[in-house]
């Protein structure tokens, strides 16, 4: 169980929610990002 004790740290539990609710659930997540990307792409082309 040592091996994981990193988990344990709070600074690496918070980061890692940041991280997910910015990748998911933010207004300008990745999924919003890419898409808006492709669009801009089409309409330049």
């Amino acid at each position: 169980m040592k091996r994981f004790s990193f988990l344990y740290n709070r600074y690496i539990i918070v980061g890692g929610i940041f991280l997910i609710w910015m990748l998911f659930f933010d207004q300008s997540n990745v999924l919003n990002q890419v898409e808006q990307y492709q669009e801009l792409k089409k309409a330049e082309a």
